[in-house]
């Protein structure tokens, strides 16, 4: 039982529903797009690989 809720917890679960984990070129996690300057590198983790990408466009929500 314990194993299951772990698996269901996991970020590989997450991944696996279509989500992605972005990244700056140092790792830190980016939980805004006012985090990364315009020309910024993101580095994008899927499910399935990485993605490697430099920020073109950005838009920011207020919160």
């Amino acid at each position: 039982a314990a194993a299951a809720k772990l698996e269901t917890l996991s970020p590989l679960k997450t991944l696996g529903r279509g989500y992605a984990i972005c990244q700056d070129e140092k790792g830190a996690i980016i939980r805004s797009a006012k985090e990364v300057p315009l020309g910024g590198d993101v580095i994008v983790q899927l499910h399935v690989g990485r993605l490697f990408c430099q920020v073109k466009k950005r838009e920011a929500e207020d919160g």
